[in-house]
């Protein structure tokens, strides 16, 4: 799935507690890819730049978009999504949300966005291949593979009897 970002939509709703701009997008990044995103875009306001073409910063699936001078971040996913109508777009801006909603876009919330992230983490996490096994489960499967084995060999020597 590819998601269209509102940058500081998302970034205002997490605790991140780095000081200055640059700093809180470089950890929001940094959670997005260890979030295992495969395709988003990342759009945040860059309409105070002194540049006037958008700049674009890749980080494997993730792309940073900063909008041209005099361009939101709203304007800019309102242009871009207009072109690309299989994307959902992650917004809390509550005018951005029902604009595209009555276009037929899929919206969702910033805050769902999180929770999606934190549901595929905890599944990820559950499924990890560093699972530990507590001590009593290990006992307990070496005294089946034991019963299991002295079952094979009784078996084994029974059939040379006969």
């Amino acid at each position: 799935m590819h998601y269209v970002i509102d940058g500081y939509n998302l970034l205002f709703r997490l605790p991140i507690t780095k000081k200055g701009f640059a700093s809180k997008r470089e950890v929001l990044i940094t959670l997005l890819r260890g979030a295992k995103i495969t395709s988003a875009d990342l759009i945040f306001d860059g309409q105070n730049r002194k540049e006037m073409e958008a700049e674009f910063v890749y980080f494997g699936s993730i792309s940073v978009v900063f909008t041209s001078k005099g361009q939101t971040a709203d304007q800019y996913i309102l242009s871009r999504v207009s072109l690309h109508a299989n994307e959902t777009i992650v917004t809390s801006d509550k005018k951005l949300s029902s604009l595209l909603t009555s276009e037929g876009f899929r919206v969702i919330s910033c805050e769902e966005f999180i929770q999606r992230l934190v549901k595929k983490e905890r599944k990820s996490s559950s499924t990890s291949s560093d699972f530990q096994d507590t001590k009593a489960n290990i006992e307990r499967l070496e005294k089946l593979f034991e019963k299991r084995l002295l079952d094979e060999e009784s078996k084994k020597s029974h059939r040379e009897i006969f």
